[in-house]
């Protein structure tokens, strides 16, 4: 890599401060239920990342993320994990949207 950000980086980068203001939010709010719902989905996220690179071989991570869990071939950006917690507490807020305007 030789130093330089590539785009797989800058990338990184945006996931992780979009993650940081979901977070912030959050707490902002006090909300518990979107702060578990948060960590059981990252939980779930990290699981399921590390289940999919180990046992099917199908596709592998770039070496280049600044941060990854487990060895080459088999490592996944940490994002992955948190991009998962974020989807579902935006998909339950956007849910929740729906639902207050129907009822």
């Amino acid at each position: 890599m030789g130093g330089a950000v590539n785009w797989i980086n800058a990338f990184e980068i945006i996931c992780y401060l979009l993650t940081a203001l979901l977070l912030g939010d959050i707490a902002k709010q006090r909300n518990r239920v979107e702060l578990r719902l948060f960590l059981a989905a990252t939980l779930a996220g990290f699981i399921l990342e590390i289940l999919a690179v180990r046992t099917t071989d199908i596709y592998h991570y770039s070496n280049d993320y600044f941060l990854s869990i487990g060895a080459p071939p088999n490592q996944f950006p940490v994002f992955g994990g948190l991009m998962w917690g974020a989807l579902a507490v935006c998909g339950f807020r956007i849910a929740r949207k729906f639902t207050e305007s129907y009822f």
